[in-house]
């Protein structure tokens, strides 16, 4: 059996993974509530809990309830614990990114890493978008400018979208044979290898897909002054 963390990156296709591709192959099985992460135990434990009152033992724990509430599971199958959480956040400009590595280190040290990176210029807009569709009302480079530093709130980081420096930490927790780096562009292009790659990653049978259902949809580029106003 095979325990693997897919920590995103946001706007990834994450959310197709989680609702499509792993709930459709037999050998997968996703581990935590995708559709509202936020009432999951476990990403709760490992993501919102304060350093000092982090317990690795209880994050173990909560990983072992999953996995024996899978019925009918084989040694060679894998469980997945998936949200694009894990890598950080966007808007906070990923503050926690290498701490959630580490707990999730201590949770499962045999644990595998699947991680989907866009590039940047993309991904940057895409955010943006999406921040604009949940209400924010300010330009795109109002998220870069300069913070107070009486004022220390995480905010907007690129240094977020260095993608080798998280993604160097994980490899040196876990090694470089357990961490699968994908683009979303080769998702985008060629549906059939980006999926050929997971499952050889996972080492489970290939299984095809449908690819026209679309999860996430996002504002038009032309409207999104109007609906900032």
């Amino acid at each position: 059996m095979k325990v693997v963390f897919h920590i995103g990156y946001h706007k990834t296709g994450t959310a197709w993974l989680q609702q499509v591709f792993f709930p459709a192959h037999p050998y997968i099985h996703p581990l935590c509530n995708s559709r509202e992460p936020w009432n999951d135990l476990l990403l709760n434990a490992l993501i919102a809990t304060p350093d000092g009152k982090f317990d690795a033992g209880y994050c173990t724990k909560l990983l072992r309830e999953k996995i024996s509430s899978i019925k009918d599971y084989r040694d060679n199958h894998v469980m997945v614990v998936s949200a694009e959480r894990l890598s950080g956040h966007p808007y906070s400009g990923g503050y926690d990114s290498f701490r959630i590595a580490e707990r999730i280190m201590a949770c499962w040290k045999e644990s595998y890493v699947l991680c989907v990176i866009r590039n940047q210029p993309d991904i940057i807009s895409s955010i943006y978008n999406q921040l604009v569709k949940a209400g924010f009302p300010g330009r795109l480079e109002k998220m870069f400018g300069v913070r107070d530093w009486d004022f220390p709130i995480p905010g907007f980081n690129l240094a977020f979208y260095e993608y080798d420096l998280l993604l160097k930490r994980y490899q040196t927790l876990f090694g470089r044979d357990r961490i699968c780096i994908l683009p979303y562009e080769l998702m985008s292009s060629n549906l059939e290898e980006f999926l050929k790659r997971i499952c050889e990653f996972l080492e489970v049978p290939e299984i095809s897909v449908p690819s026209n259902r679309i999860l996430n949809f996002g504002l038009p580029n032309r409207g999104l002054s109007l609906f900032r106003i």
